[in-house]
């Protein structure tokens, strides 16, 4: 377990040689998850104004066996349920296009800033544009496969009603989302490499070799971060305390920035063991 000691200690120590990139870091986290936050309820209420007009149609249907062979539409303005159906599928598209890209763009700025801090580039522009790069071709290797299976296999089981399916379909994907992850978070954190082939191997070697240790800080980092989330649980059975509340997700905001910085130290305390080894 030294890696733990001393990635907490690296951590630390960068943070405080780096506090005002550290204070931007907590700000823009900040930004990133309130953003998020306000894309999804803005296109929240308006996917429920189309969801709302559907099912007013659905309850004004014409269902009378009689009166529809009687020659009775229906329905009596199918148009407008048509567009109302079309517009409910163009926000959702919309609102996972906010949301994902967001996230892509806002996630990445924070890894590859929280990365300057503990492994700081003289060519600051020059050596994050490379990480840029390695963050996007590892965010597509990992993710693009895993969303197209899943994509394909959940169209499929609609395809064929599978219904009684779908709970442990969807269980399945967030299992192989959640390994995904794992391996792009290591990814994350040995893209400071210069090399591609330096940064290959660095990752390979962490992911597989040393997974006893990778694994145990991803559960550690997990525990820590439902802690948070229990904390702010606990917090809304005090509706009457809106500071509880703030001061929570605040606390939840900086220990996600501090667990990000935790996570990249102690990979590459990790690392530097396997290449003593070897």
């Amino acid at each position: 377990m030294n890696y733990l000691h001393r990635g907490l200690r690296h951590t630390g120590t960068a943070i405080r040689a780096h506090l005002f990139l550290f204070i931007l870091l907590l700000i823009l986290q900040v930004l990133v998850v309130g953003g998020t936050v306000y894309a999804g309820l803005t296109y929240q209420v308006r996917i429920m104004e189309d969801l709302t007009t559907l099912l007013k149609s659905a309850d004004s249907a014409n269902y009378g066996q009689e009166t529809l062979q009687s020659g009775q539409p229906f329905l009596k303005d199918t148009l407008k349920l048509y567009q109302a159906y079309r517009s409910l599928i163009d926000k959702a598209i919309q609102l996972a296009l906010w949301v994902g890209g967001l996230l892509f763009i806002g996630n990445g700025i924070l890894w590859l800033l929280s990365l300057q801090i503990i492994a700081p580039s003289t060519f600051f522009l020059k050596e994050t544009g490379k990480r840029a790069l390695k963050y996007v071709v590892s965010a597509l290797i990992i993710f693009t496969p895993i969303i197209a299976a899943s994509y394909f296999s959940l169209k499929n089981l609609v395809a064929r009603q599978a219904v009684e399916a779908l709970p442990q379909a969807l269980k399945e994907i967030a299992i192989v989302f959640l390994v995904g992850y794992y391996f792009f978070l290591i990814a994350l954190a040995t893209i400071s490499f210069p090399a591609w082939r330096e940064f290959l191997r660095s990752f390979w070697r962490t992911a597989i070799y040393t997974i006893h240790k990778t694994l145990f800080l991803f559960l550690l980092n997990a525990a820590l971060l439902f802690g948070g989330l229990y904390l702010i649980y606990l917090s809304l059975n005090y509706p009457e305390q809106g500071w509880l509340v703030l001061a929570s997700s605040f606390l939840l905001l900086l220990l996600v920035v501090l667990l990000r910085v935790y996570w990249i130290a102690s990979v590459q305390e990790i690392g530097r063991e396997e290449r003593a080894i070897v």
